[in-house]
């Protein structure tokens, strides 16, 4: 992300001048940006500290016994569907920050929950998909004030316990 802007800011700066931003020979390489941090004293650290865990063995063991069941039953890819949620914070801040050298941890900020839960599927060819569905605490949002819910490109259902 810093070096993206360091390019933004390359190309403003090249353009003030008239100039390409080829002719600046500026790149913004993994070195120039360890020199960056070590030259203004600051580092990359984890907001928050809780991580997800899995349970890898059982993924395996269900994988496998799926691969059989699929097989035992003789289904097709186009047969075998794949479903997936996620929720999706729109105003959640990132898990990752950098900060100065000096400051122990980055200022504590209360998390945004408010979020959209999204439900995916496919089948196993990747053939089809269906419109995803997506789950709001809200009926119809007030950004929506003048939008057809049924007009979009998901499937909207709403509920209070939502979040």
């Amino acid at each position: 992300m810093v070096q993206e802007q360091a390019y933004k800011i390359q190309s403003q700066m090249a353009a003030k001048q008239g100039k390409s931003t080829e002719e600046m020979k500026f790149t913004a390489s993994t070195g120039w940006l360890y020199k960056f941090m070590k030259r203004t004293g600051t580092k990359n650290i984890a907001v928050t500290g809780e991580a997800a865990s899995a349970d890898y063995r059982a993924a395996k063991k269900m994988r496998n016994k799926r691969k059989e069941m699929v097989e035992e039953m003789n289904y097709s890819p186009q047969q075998v569907w794949n479903c997936d949620e996620t929720g999706l914070y729109w105003k959640r801040m990132p898990k990752r920050t950098y900060i100065m050298k000096n400051e122990e941890k980055a200022p504590g900020l209360k998390v945004g929950k408010q979020r959209l839960t999204v439900l995916l599927m496919t089948n196993a060819a990747g053939i089809e998909r269906l419109k995803p569905l997506l789950i709001h605490h809200s009926a119809r949002p007030p950004a929506f004030k003048n939008v057809f819910v049924s007009k979009l490109p998901v499937i909207w259902h709403h509920t209070r316990k939502h979040g």
